[in-house]
């Protein structure tokens, strides 16, 4: 998974209004400009004082790359509500990337100063046939490093087919 798509998630959430209008769509909604991050939910209740921003309700965040879906987004950030610290996706979570890999998990958080996501709960991930899953899923994105671990009875299980060539030779 890429950490510039939750990157963008957390900074749209966090971003002032711009000055300047965006155009308007059918409904009286406003048309996003090229390279923006749409969040959509059925609520959203923003609170200063707890440095929240908290999105409810079939909640879809999107961008050119990536979509997220999830019951709730809960964003938190810095004193001054300029910087997100944590996004925390809960309730059927759903991942997809444009170039085909998916994720789901119960409950994903990223921690932005770590460039960290935990999947937790059920974490699966996968892309065409390949599929790994586990209890969690620890993703560090700045290393490119990625930890599956199992709880209990439940061990990482891992599906892998190797490419091949057209005449059905491994590919390296």
């Amino acid at each position: 998974m890429r950490g510039a798509l939750l990157v963008a998630v957390l900074l749209a959430a966090a971003a002032p209004a711009a000055a300047e209008a965006p155009p308007t769509v059918a409904g009286g909604g406003r048309a996003p400009k090229a390279g923006a991050i749409t969040i959509t939910a059925d609520r959203l209740e923003v609170d200063r004082k707890a440095h929240t921003a908290t999105y409810a309700g079939n909640v879809v965040a999107r961008d050119s790359a990536l979509t997220i879906l999830a019951d709730r987004m809960e964003f938190t950030f810095d004193e001054a509500m300029q910087e997100v610290r944590t996004v925390r996706a809960t309730g059927r979570v759903r991942i997809a990337e444009q170039g085909g890999r998916e994720a789901t998990a119960d409950a994903a958080t990223y921690f932005a100063r770590e460039e960290k996501v935990l999947l937790e709960g059920n974490a699966r991930a996968w892309q065409e046939e390949n599929v790994v899953t586990g209890t969690t899923m620890t993703l560090y994105l700045r290393e490119d490093r990625h930890v599956v671990e199992g709880e209990g009875n439940a061990r990482v299980h891992a599906i892998i087919y190797p490419r091949r060539d057209p005449g059905g030779a491994p590919r390296p």
